[in-house]
């Protein structure tokens, strides 16, 4: 079955899409960035591939969202930090663009290059913070410490470097921390 908005006609006005674990392919119609009232959001081990639509940030009512355990590539887009009542964002296995030295093109790799980006930080109400084997690289933004909110903040087997920062100290309500696999960081 492809993945194409005609999959999510019957949804329209429904507040919980779960399409998980099915064989859905192709990528996330953008789309899906007009459901409005839209809560939940789950597509979890499909066959999604492409990159994250960055209309998703216009889902201002989205709590849930879970893309995990696809074949999505990409960069993580700065619009997902205007998901104002997000509570839980889960992207683990997302392939991270880079572009072959010498090839001029680009192909996905686990182990790729991309950060972060600092607008996640907007996100107050997010409590689970899962970005699990995304190869992120770069430093950890600074700007996390404004998840008030965060409960669990799960970042191992990424690449990440530098320091960790300071403002983490303000996520009074963190319970689980987890830096990991391949975090080198400065003490």
């Amino acid at each position: 079955m492809l993945c194409d908005s005609s999959v999510f006609n019957s949804t329209l006005h429904h507040h919980l899409v779960n399409k998980d674990n099915n064989r859905f392919e192709k990528g996330i119609p953008i789309e899906l960035g007009k459901l409005s009232q839209l809560n939940e959001l789950i597509l979890d081990k499909n066959r999604l591939t492409g990159t994250l639509p960055s209309a998703l940030g216009e889902l201002d009512k989205l709590t849930y969202l879970t893309i995990s355990g696809n074949k999505m590539s990409g960069t993580i887009p700065s619009e997902l930090g205007k998901l104002i009542s997000i509570k839980n964002l889960d992207i683990r296995d997302y392939a991270i663009q880079i572009k072959e030295s010498g090839k001029g093109e680009v192909q996905a790799k686990t182990s790729g290059e991309g950060g972060i980006p600092s607008e996640l930080g907007n996100l107050v109400n997010w409590k689970y913070v899962v970005f699990e084997n995304n190869g992120f690289t770069g430093s950890l933004p600074s700007e996390l410490g404004g998840l008030r909110s965060a409960e669990a903040l799960w970042m191992k087997d990424q690449k990440l470097t530098g320091s960790i920062p300071t403002d983490l100290s303000k996520l009074t309500s963190l319970s689980q921390l987890s830096l990991g696999k391949y975090y080198r960081f400065n003490i």
